[in-house]
């Protein structure tokens, strides 16, 4: 089997290896256990082998001479293009582990130490090994070639201008993408996760957001704050109201009022492609504009994220269209950018506080100390002197280009504008027939008029200074007047939803007193699970996504380098920031790093042209499939960059759709339309509320019964596991006419057991379900039955001493079907609640 075959079919093996534990992960490791069962740290041998496995690969990766030969090729090739420190960090990006668990929050199912938790970080090493040596096969080394002489080959071909032949195929191939991400997060949504929320943040913005589609601001008074508080809403001592920026929110009402809720995120996420295109195509060229639409569209990341209701989709189109803005400023289009860019980062802010608190200080701090594009000149010279001038530019911009960035077949429009103006400055004095200055609406291209020519005019450094800063006093008026637009439109959104003006300023407060409340070891856990989980999410996995992250030009001379330098702020301060935050989960990814992808597409894109660039620079026949791969007896490598972004696409496809198989399809935080089936199908006599039970209720009535049984304490405390079958036991109980205690121990023993190897997802309910299957205002008279929460008897006695007309029950969860029973009181005044 060819090398690269074989490193590829591995990383394709630990993917389905982890999903299929993401999946049912207390299925998996009970087969597991059943078919290795030899263990030295825990229940099962898989741990042992995979340990194995690992060493042996790396000891591979890092003693075979010939894979040190490539990499010591890919090393020098890279240093020369990216300098030695960049590539360093290319390296240590290719070897982050690569986190792929996300469902319930990533890894938290298991212990820290424990054999399952280390079986998911070995699949994570082998499979950033397993990616790395896939790329390191591309740098192959011929038998009767040394090891230098071939360096010296391919940085020759680095040299050689890549043609155009293959933009067309580029281009096919990124419309099939886009299509491809429209269908698959259209089937997501609408199959696999039955276009409903899923997630607390989803729900509770979805229920903020049927409110406003009925016109409501907010729900009816309710005063049993105990029976419907849960974290993400709270109470003004009158009504509930969410404490989600309303951003998102207010856009996913106009699309209920439509009956297309569904489709907000695949429409957020087809908006940003596209516009991503545009500013790639302005920016870098044609061919940086297909291969990053590629990149984009078929990132697992992106297409999870736009399956789901989350509201990170709608903050990373506002980013991009800040972009977008923030690109128009450095064309000179000062106001219209200005207002772009302000408002989008100012609803971004409604959308996610941080995304836009960093955004737009970087849009008042950072962006007025880049340097303006250089306007083309004041001076009043003829059109042969234009064309004298042009001709330089052109011939010197030709002669500079580098092939690898793809600016040699389609230079952005900008770029060529900043080199063409500054080359022609330069030249300006020793053109012959050249003029005193004087005003020429011809060829003044700045936005802004200057006076006339007299005895008073300033010289052209000085008009262009003044032009400069007035530029810059404008957009920094200008972006602070959209915000700030924004931002009163947001207070006074909240002073209705909540019913008073300071609660953005309160929970606001209330956020930044838990920020920084970690302690070391937990923040570098958590930025490690972040970048982890990116490297891997972002693009498939072949390529590291933190990879992309890198290979910037951050600069301030061609509008692409001030772009690349401020998403490098901005990639900064969100890392730093999150870093900080005391609670960390993925949902559909690592999600709080989804607004770097923009970032990462960049880099990775840059790669990819120059990785194409070496590996066939003569690109013979781009357009034949058959033609698109080398093979020989020990390896196989692609010949273009069209067939590199082959590759990438098929990694990523197959990641994608074993994270919507493993994570979506399953009872992706626990919460799907079995319980609303349940709840839909109920035939009721009267009208009813329904507590949903909380754990402790049955335990402590269990609790009662094995101590009048004598059954020893430390077994009583073992009921306290969560996928311990309570009710299951107390029927097995009730039936055995023996009630000894030897026969209850041995009852107790037996459900222990089975609940070591059971899911606890399968005992519970989520607590979100009744803001999700609620009514908007669950007390209305009209209303057939409400859902309410099991608090413990004070509050439960209120709420039902309130209504004496409902009947009320309690409902819970067994192994495989919900049961209903009339409610009871417990004996605890209050139960710690359900988080």
């Amino acid at each position: 089997m060819p090398l690269a075959l074989f490193h590829s079919f591995l990383y394709l093996i630990t993917v389905y290896l982890t999903s299929v534990i993401q999946f049912d992960h207390v299925t998996a490791f009970t087969n597991f256990s059943r078919y290795f069962n030899f263990s030295i740290f825990g229940k099962s041998g898989i741990t042992e082998i995979l340990g194995i496995a690992t060493v042996f690969y790396f000891s591979f990766s890092i003693l075979s001479p010939e894979v040190r030969t490539r990499f010591r090729l890919f090393f020098s090739i890279c240093e020369n293009k990216f300098g030695r420190l960049k590539t360093l960090l290319i390296v240590l990006a290719c070897l982050l582990p690569h986190r792929l668990m996300d469902n319930n929050s990533g890894y938290i199912l298991f212990q820290p130490g424990s054999s399952e938790t280390l079986t998911l970080l070995f699949l994570d090493i082998l499979r950033c090994l397993a990616s790395f040596n896939t790329i390191l096969t591309f740098f192959r080394v011929s038998k009767q070639n040394s090891a230098q002489q071939a360096e010296n080959q391919l940085l020759e071909l680095n040299n050689i201008v890549t043609t155009n032949s293959k933009s067309t195929s580029l281009a096919k191939l990124s419309n099939f993408a886009i299509m491809f991400f429209i269908f698959i997060s259209s089937v997501t949504q609408f199959g696999i996760l039955k276009n409903i929320p899923h997630v607390q943040d989803e729900i509770i913005q979805d229920w903020q957001a049927r409110l406003l589609a009925t016109n409501q601001l907010h729900p009816d008074p309710n005063p049993f704050k105990d029976s419907f508080k849960v974290t993400g809403v709270d109470y003004n001592e009158s009504w509930f109201y969410s404490t989600f920026q309303p951003g998102y929110s207010i856009i996913l009402s106009l699309f209920l009022k439509m009956n297309l809720g569904g489709f907000l995120n695949v429409t957020f996420g087809l908006l940003s492609i596209l516009l991503l295109r545009k500013i790639f195509f302005n920016l870098y060229g044609k061919q940086f504009s297909n291969i990053g639409v590629i990149l984009l569209s078929l990132s697992p990341f992106f297409i999870l994220m736009s399956s789901g209701r989350m509201n990170h989709l709608m903050s990373l189109f506002l980013l991009i269209t800040a972009i977008f803005g923030i690109m128009k400023y450095f064309d000179g289009i000062v106001i219209c950018g200005a207002v772009i860019s302000g408002l989008a980062f100012g609803l971004m802010f409604m959308t996610r506080r941080v995304e836009g608190s960093v955004g737009i200080f970087l849009q008042l701090f950072l962006i007025p100390l880049l340097k303006l594009s250089q306007p083309f000149s004041n001076y009043s010279i003829t059109r042969t002197e234009k064309l004298k001038s042009n001709t330089s530019s052109q011939t010197f911009s030709d002669l500079s280009a580098d092939p690898s960035s793809g600016l040699s077949s389609g230079s952005s429009q900008n770029q060529a504008s900043d080199f063409k103006s500054s080359s022609q400055s330069a030249i300006a004095p020793i053109l012959p027939e050249s003029h005193p200055p004087e005003p020429s609406s011809q060829t003044f291209h700045s936005n802004f008029l200057c006076r006339p020519a007299d005895e008073n005019f300033h010289s052209p450094l000085e008009s262009k200074q003044y032009s400069d800063r007035l530029k810059r006093i404008l957009w920094v008026v200008t972006s602070c007047l959209a915000f700030l637009l924004t931002i009163s439109v947001q207070v006074c959104f909240s002073r209705s939803a909540s019913g008073y003006v300071l609660q953005l300023a309160h929970h606001g407060i209330k956020v930044l007193n838990e920020w920084g409340t970690i302690n070391e070891g937990e923040l570098t856990r958590n930025l490690m699970d972040n970048l982890c989980g990116f490297s891997v999410y972002a693009f498939g996995g072949l390529i590291s996504g933190v990879f992309g992250l890198v290979i910037l030009k951050p600069g301030n001379k061609t509008s692409a380098e001030k772009i690349e330098l401020f998403l490098s702020a901005y990639t900064i301060l969100l890392v730093s920031s999150y870093g900080f935050y005391y609670y960390q989960d993925f949902c559909y990814g690592p999600r709080f790093y989804f607004n770097l992808l923009p970032i990462a597409v960049i880099g990775t894109t840059r790669f990819i042209q120059f990785f194409g660039t070496l590996v066939n620079p003569q690109n013979e026949h781009p357009n034949k499939l058959t033609s698109l791969w080398h093979f020989d007896k020990t390896f196989c490598f692609p010949k273009s960059v069209t067939s590199t972004i082959l590759l990438v696409m098929g990694f990523s496809i197959f990641v994608t759709v074993n994270l919507i198989w493993s994570g979506l399809s399953a009872k992706f935080w626990n919460v799907d339309k079995s319980f609303q089936n349940f709840i839909e199908t109920l035939s009721l006599k009267r009208p009813a509320g329904i507590f949903i039970q909380n754990p402790s209720r049955l335990r402590l009535l269990l609790a009662k019964e094995l101590v009048r049984r004598k059954i020893p304490k430390e077994l009583i405390q073992n009921i306290s596991e969560e996928s311990f079958d309570v009710l299951e036991v107390i029927d097995e109980l009730k039936k055995n006419p023996d009630k000894s205690k030897e026969i209850t121990i041995e009852i107790l023993n037996s459900f222990l057991e089975l609940a070591s190897y059971d899911d606890p997802l399968n005992f519970s309910i989520n607590h979100y379900e009744i803001y999700r299957l609620n009514p908007l205002n669950p007390l209305n008279s009209n209303e057939k039955l409400f859902l309410a929460l099991d608090q413990g008897d004070i509050p439960n006695d209120k709420l039902v001493k309130a209504f004496p007309n409902l009947d009320f029950f309690l409902v819970s969860r067994r192994k495989n079907e919900f049961v209903l029973t009339p409610y009871f009181k417990s004996g605890m005044e209050h139960f710690e609640g359900f988080e």
